[in-house]
């Protein structure tokens, strides 16, 4: 039985085989990814935020997870990205409405 299934080296995620990169902590599986800002650069890595290959120019690892330099002040917390954060009640409100 051929297995569908395989673990990023990088975070030990199972990953899909047909996989090009692993969403959890964005090692690229694939040769001769181009940066999106770069293309005569590979990518290092693809951002587990926008999904998109970048440079070590453009992206870093950032407690074990490549982020694009847009993203790389997020932080992530087992495989969540904390996007905004606030005490104020009616700004929870609006935002929690906004994306339910």
């Amino acid at each position: 039985m051929e297995r569908s299934k395989l673990i990023c080296i990088r975070c030990n995620f199972e990953v899909d085989k047909n996989s090009d990169f692993c969403p959890r902590c964005g090692k690229l599986f694939i040769e001769n990814v181009k940066c999106e800002n770069h293309s005569h650069i590979d990518a290092t890595g693809v951002c587990v935020i926008c999904r998109v290959p970048f440079c070590s120019n453009d992206g870093n690892e950032v407690n074990n997870v490549f982020l694009c330099i847009d993203h790389d002040g997020y932080e992530i917390y087992q495989g969540m990205a904390r996007v905004f954060g606030t005490s104020d009640e009616v700004q929870i409100q609006y935002v929690k409405n906004y994306l339910e």
